[in-house]
């Protein structure tokens, strides 16, 4: 589908100069969402009013008021039509593609049943390159509220490293509870910048894989899983599946974005017993411009496995790196 020309200053894509300094550096690293829009459509020129008549000219209708509510922050885009708003407000503030979509926080849970846990982060807190994330997760239809479609209750995490030292693949076990009503995938994504191809998803437990994308260029995966039956707002599933890498992807991390803490997480990094490192560190980022903060040292024994349990993890970059010797 061709995008139309954008009516703002900078093309899709371009850098922003921020007129705002740093106050509109730190907006649309960190967010909030509702003070990045604010400063873009201040920076137009435009009236709520006139935004509305561009975006009702792109097919798109939302009102002033539910405008002015986000760019207050009293309530967020959520639902699909609210999403296309924001990618249409991104071309008429002359925005790169995802610099708003990407500072969409978790939706708002709803019912007692539905509380999250401590805090929660936005995709451009977690991801390196949110653009390219958002793009990847566009590919299957998806956006990063999709990620959301679930509170996570438990999450194990386990990378498989092989007698050749390369990261042969992860596997992951969650039980989810759903936050909404007629929930029939599980959206997940991943990034390792040593892909070179796509990997392959199998072994899947209560689901079954659907579509699968992947961006060479940025090392981005997304897919979903299909889930064998739909859920309503507060069932729980447990879906299990594992991700086949390629020969030869030589990572030496194995990390996992926490944006919504769930109550147990358990990380692994799975050596074959003919190759083990000579040392392995659990280290946790606040976000992503935030320093590594490495907090101790794991063995993997005569087992070859290396293992890190926490109760409620705060969110983050939760992460387990090795060295060779």
């Amino acid at each position: 589908m061709t995008r139309p020309v954008p009516d703002g200053p900078a093309g899709r894509g371009a850098v922003i100069r921020p007129p705002g300094g740093e106050e509109w550096l730190r907006a649309f690293g960190d967010g909030p969402f509702s003070q990045a829009l604010s400063l873009a459509i201040r920076s137009s020129g435009l009236t709520l009013e006139r935004l509305r008549y561009r975006l009702q000219q792109r097919g798109v209708r939302v009102s002033t008021t539910a405008l002015s509510y986000w760019q207050r922050g009293e309530n967020q885009p959520e639902r699909p039509e609210s999403l296309q708003a924001v990618v249409a407000l991104e071309e008429i503030l002359g925005l790169p593609t995802g610099a708003l979509l990407a500072l969409i926080g978790p939706p708002r849970p709803r019912g007692p049943h539905l509380r999250q846990g401590p805090g929660s982060l936005s995709t451009k807190q977690v991801w390196d390159h949110p653009a390219a994330f958002v793009a990847v997760l566009a590919m299957i239809d998806a956006t990063p509220l999709d990620l959301h479609a679930f509170v996570p209750l438990s999450a194990y995490h386990a990378a498989l490293v092989d007698d050749e030292q390369c990261h042969a693949g992860i596997v992951r076990q969650r039980t989810l509870r759903a936050t909404r009503d007629g929930v029939r995938r599980v959206v997940v994504a991943l990034h390792e910048p040593e892909l070179r191809s796509a990997p392959r998803v199998t072994d899947t437990h209560a689901c079954r894989p659907g579509r699968q994308r992947f961006d060479p260029d940025s090392g981005f995966m997304a897919y979903e899983l299909l889930l064998d039956r739909e859920l309503q707002a507060g069932q729980c599933i447990r879906v299990a599946h594992t991700v086949r890498f390629p020969p030869g992807v030589r990572s030496t991390v194995a990390d996992l974005r926490v944006r919504t803490s769930p109550p147990e997480l358990v990380q692994e990094v799975v050596f074959d017993p003919a190759a083990l490192p000579a040392r392995v560190l659990y280290f946790h980022r606040a976000k992503v411009s935030a320093s590594r903060e490495e907090t101790h040292e794991l063995y993997p024994g005569s087992s070859g496995v290396v293992q890190h349990v926490a109760a409620s993890p705060v969110p983050g970059i939760h992460g387990i790196r090795w060295q060779w010797g």
